[in-house]
């Protein structure tokens, strides 16, 4: 049986590095400082341990048989007869291109997910909400939960799907910008603010707003199309809507901030709770 043999780097130890370690026990390579010339931006992730001291801090783990420093030179020797596995970042991704183009690779996550509650608030429902519990409307939900998967964003996973005659079209997700797998290096505003406040500060394009700009991209109209969301969109992305044309909004959580509400009804568009 082949040995697990995990390439990565890692920026900072947390739980989802160490529970990642966990599923893929053997012998784990760290990305050494000479990879810095093809990914400048990990000199910059000031989170990034001196090598030597992480190498002792993951060896503490008595998870790894053996821990080591990978360069550009090493990365040529690895042998053939090994699982190689990596967690899903840009560093890793460029690695894999660039130097194990010809190698069989196993990307898996390191990303945390926040799974508690944000809000009470999202429960209560408007009391002339329209409510779906059409198979078709959960079918086209699900779709958007499963783009909302595609999502790096720690605090909130949102997708959003565009349908026109019943047959879905176009395809979302919160999207961070420049890159979808590092996120933190230069720091998150979220971390500042609660729920709801200064919404505008963030790293990701928003779901809404993501497809209705590939939408204009590709030239395509969503005028007369029904949006399915998996969370009642914001302010702005309600403005994008309307504008955009799309005339029912299909959403399987949240609620309504400031005027978003006011805004799709001004427009007769059809909001409807999926459930």
């Amino acid at each position: 049986m082949k040995k697990n043999t995990v390439i990565c780097f890692v920026p900072a130890i947390h739980s989802g590095y160490i529970n990642f370690f966990k599923k893929y026990p053997g012998t784990l390579y760290v990305l050494g400082k000479d990879f810095i010339v093809d990914f400048p931006h990990i000199e910059r992730d000031i989170r990034t341990p001196d090598i030597e001291d992480l190498k002792k801090i993951i060896s503490a783990l008595g998870i790894f048989e053996d821990v080591v420093e990978l360069t550009r030179k090493s990365i040529k020797q690895l042998p053939l007869d090994i699982n190689i596995v990596m967690p899903e970042d840009s560093a890793t991704r460029g690695v894999a291109e660039k130097y194990l183009n010809n190698r069989e690779i196993k990307f898996d996550t390191v990303f945390l997910r926040w799974n508690r509650q944000i809000s009470t608030v999202e429960h209560q429902i408007q009391p002339d909400r329209i409510i779906s519990e059409e198979e078709r409307d959960r079918v086209f939900i699900k779709m958007a939960e499963g783009e909302a998967k595609k999502s790096s964003d720690w605090w909130r996973q949102i997708g959003s799907v565009a349908v026109r005659e019943d047959k879905p079209f176009l395809f979302s997700f919160n999207e961070n910008l420049t890159s979808s797998f590092t996120l933190d290096s230069q720091g998150d505003p979220r971390s500042d603010f609660d729920a709801g406040i200064r919404i505008d500060l963030v790293t990701t394009i928003h779901s809404e707003a993501n497809l209705i700009a590939t939408a204009a991209k590709q030239g395509v109209s969503l005028d007369g199309t029904s949006l399915y969301v998996t969370t009642f969109p914001c302010p702005g992305c309600a403005r994008l809507i309307v504008k955009a044309g799309i005339k029912k909004v299909y959403y399987s959580q949240g609620y309504s901030l400031l005027d978003a509400e006011q805004i799709l009804k001004a427009f007769d568009v059809k909001i409807v709770l999926v459930k």
